[in-house]
């Protein structure tokens, strides 16, 4: 869930969120705090998304908080099965900020939130790069975007084989690649992930740093933004 989290603090900056790894976990949540959407992952070890739900909506002042549940989407009669539950609505993966973006808007009084502009990424995307790549030919920027997606999809697959068979040579190579394209397209902080990957001398420091997962969010966060500007 952690890319659902950072589409979150994209769109409502000002959001407290709370993680859970199980359905135990949610439901202890909810007892110990006030809480204003919930998105409940159905597929959850110990207690199930569903299972935990109808325990929440025992707990006082949560008859009413609206859950989202949030599944792979490929099981016949899944969504019609959550809503019967007493889920609110539904979300099928991957999710993109568009979606969650409407769900807060159908369910909260989003007017409370501080919306940020939605070309306001950050260090994640500078979208002033693309622009001076593609200057106002629509066409030229829908294939650029679309190159650079394809790239980074790629090239998630590739950090985990490399990351699992320990080999650091093609590492550093993937990473000097990926570098290249995330300069390419303005996106600041993959750029610097990746030339770390580049420049270590070691799978031990890649792992303590955990820098092989922090590309992988990064690659799917832009990724997304990527998709919808």
């Amino acid at each position: 869930m952690a890319l659902n989290q950072q589409i979150i603090k994209n769109i409502a900056p000002n959001s407290i969120l709370y993680t859970a790894a199980n359905g135990v976990e949610a439901v202890s949540i909810c007892q110990e705090n006030k809480v204003d959407l919930i998105l409940m992952d159905i597929q959850m070890p110990e207690m199930n998304g569903i299972e935990a739900t109808k325990v929440i909506r025992l707990l006082n002042n949560f008859q009413e908080t609206p859950i989202i549940a949030v599944t792979a989407g490929n099981v016949k009669g899944e969504k019609e099965k959550c809503l019967d539950a007493g889920l609110n609505d539904f979300l099928a993966k991957p999710i993109r900020e568009k979606d969650i973006f409407d769900v807060l808007e159908k369910w909260l009084d989003f007017s409370q939130y501080e919306k940020i502009e939605t070309n306001d990424f950050g260090n994640h995307l500078d979208l002033s790069m693309i622009n001076n790549y593609t200057k106002e030919d629509e066409s030229f920027r829908k294939t650029f975007i679309e190159i650079i997606i394809n790239e980074l999809e790629k090239s998630i697959l590739e950090f985990e084989t490399y990351s699992n068979k320990q080999n650091l040579e093609g590492l550093n190579q993937l990473g000097h690649k990926v570098k290249g394209t995330a300069k390419t397209a303005g996106l600041t902080i993959l750029a610097d992930l990746t030339e770390q990957i580049e420049k270590s001398t070691s799978i031990n420091y890649l792992q303590e740093n955990q820098l092989i997962i922090k590309v992988k969010t990064e690659i799917e966060l832009v990724i997304n933004y990527l998709k919808n500007i």
